[in-house]
């Protein structure tokens, strides 16, 4: 089964747009948990 190009780059943009949102919400959590360990000192 033969995807059309179009779709076939719909598909990589989506998963790389995952795999950014993934990258940011796991910085964005270590960020927070340095905040709170500063907080603590």
């Amino acid at each position: 089964m033969k995807c059309s190009p179009s779709k076939e780059f719909g598909v990589r943009v989506s998963d790389q747009l995952n795999a950014l949102r993934s990258l940011l919400e796991t910085r964005l959590t270590h960020h927070d948990e340095i905040k709170s360990e500063k907080k603590d000192l």
